[in-house]
């Protein structure tokens, strides 16, 4: 079994080190800052603003199904739009 804890740093050490101290296996994964992360918030209209300064466009090469589904495509997802993956 395996499990995975998001949040502040130091809430989450404080969990992996208890794990730890009972034996557990346990790492820290070495992101600063998850995509998904509320820290990012402030951040989000930066972002979105720089991406629509650029030209994105549809991928060139096709993608394998699989990684087209897992992409949203075909589920109102709209690839090379500046919003995709800014909530």
């Amino acid at each position: 079994m395996s499990a995975s804890s998001t949040g502040d740093r130091d809430p989450v050490t404080a969990l992996h080190d208890g794990w730890a101290d009972r034996g557990r296996r346990t790492r820290l994964l070495g992101v600063g800052l998850a995509a998904h992360s509320a820290h990012l918030d402030p951040l989000l209209d930066e972002y979105r603003a720089t991406l629509r300064t650029l030209d994105l466009r549809p991928p060139h090469t096709p993608l394998p199904l699989r990684l087209h589904r897992a992409a949203g495509r075909g589920r109102g997802h709209r690839t090379g739009h500046p919003g995709t993956g800014v909530a």
